[in-house]
């Protein structure tokens, strides 16, 4: 069974299985918003859980689901490759592809080959340019 599981700091384990949705597909998703992660099921239900609290997260699916390709990949602990970096921003390849080449997202090409990327830089990278919210503007004042 295909799922999401998230391992938080405390040592518990959030476990999101992939939902069935229509045609045979999985509609689990996940993304990544201001400091937190956001599960999202086939119904629209989210789940979000504060970064900070996450030691790690592994997206597992099994080769029936995937049409033979198989996946498990515990993306915080090694270096990130482009499609990876793609799945965790939400972007696109081809827009990823496209940041690279304008040198607007931070990247390493170790002995001039593959293409990789570190977790805390894509992090960066993602959260910056924040917004305040209204409350915390009222606060400030």
């Amino acid at each position: 069974m295909a799922a999401i599981k998230v391992f938080m700091k405390n040592g518990t384990i959030q476990y999101f299985p992939e939902t069935s949705c229509a045609g045979g597909s999985y509609c689990t998703t996940l993304r990544y918003e201001e400091e937190f992660a956001v599960i999202e099921d086939a119904y629209g239900r989210e789940t979000s859980i504060p970064s900070v609290d996450i030691e790690k997260i592994v997206k597992e699916s099994d080769r029936r689901n995937l049409g033979g390709y198989s996946m498990n990949n515990t993306i915080l602990d090694k270096p990130l490759t482009v499609e990876q970096a793609a799945e965790y921003t939400g972007f696109s390849v081809a827009y990823v592809y496209k940041l690279i080449h304008l040198k607007k997202i931070p990247f390493f090409k170790p002995e001039g080959g593959k293409i990789l990327f570190s977790l805390d830089d894509l992090k960066n990278f993602c959260f910056r340019n924040r917004q305040a919210a209204e409350y915390e503007l009222g606060e400030k004042l």
